[in-house]
């Protein structure tokens, strides 16, 4: 049995991308690059706020873009509410039953860790998450190891006695970065490579079909 379940929070445990999509929509619309379909912002999705940045400026990529664009998502996060982000069907009786085999619940992701709190005391202030790693400027984001590594390093853990699970090959790059077992949920933002990757354990299809991949 696992002791610890660490998720990524984007398109595992949380449904925001049409919340995300309007945001990069509207950061184009304002610095007056083109606009991208729903499926596009899905696509580019999936790592950090700068790999996101460069995927939707296509050709007009360049450091200063990025940096422009970064700084006007930001600004509406803080000013466009959340009006549809929320846990995926199933997450919090999944979250219930792992918190009941006293399997300790963590979260790392590449948003905000203030952001991801907020999200939780409002949809699932009944689960103690032991810890929330989100971005951090001090630390490098995923697929870096390092905070996937300091939360099995504060726990006490052993590496076999964890599992990330995920929704993408950024997920899977961190797992086989800390070199700890990967699941992905394939509700998220992956791709049908990403499900046949030989690293990961399995791809479920929906939340109850980890249980039994960690008890």
């Amino acid at each position: 049995m696992k002791k610890i379940c660490i998720f990524d929070f984007d398109g595992t445990l949380y449904n925001t991308m049409p919340d995300v999509a309007k945001r990069l929509d509207q950061t184009l619309k304002q610095e007056k690059f083109p606009q991208l379909t729903y499926t596009e912002y899905e696509q580019a999705v999936g790592g950090d706020i700068n790999q996101i940045m460069d995927k939707i400026l296509k050709n007009n990529s360049t450091p200063e873009n990025i940096k422009k664009l970064r700084n006007t998502y930001e600004k509406l996060t803080k000013t466009i509410p959340d009006e549809a982000s929320k846990p995926y069907p199933g997450i919090q009786e999944l979250l219930e039953k792992i918190q009941e085999k006293n399997i300790k619940i963590a979260i790392n992701s590449n948003r905000h860790t203030e952001n991801i709190q907020n999200y939780t005391k409002k949809h699932l202030k009944d689960i103690n998450f032991t810890d929330i790693k989100g971005y951090n400027p001090k630390t490098p984001s995923k697929p870096d190891p390092t905070d996937l590594l300091n939360i099995i390093e504060k726990h006490k853990i052993k590496k076999e006695d964890a599992i990330y699970i995920g929704d993408t090959q950024t997920d899977i790059k961190t797992a086989k970065n800390a070199g700890i077992d990967c699941v992905i949920v394939t509700w998220g933002q992956g791709t049908s490579n990403d499900y046949k990757n030989k690293y990961i354990i399995k791809a479920i299809d929906k939340p109850s079909q980890l249980l039994e991949l960690i008890l």
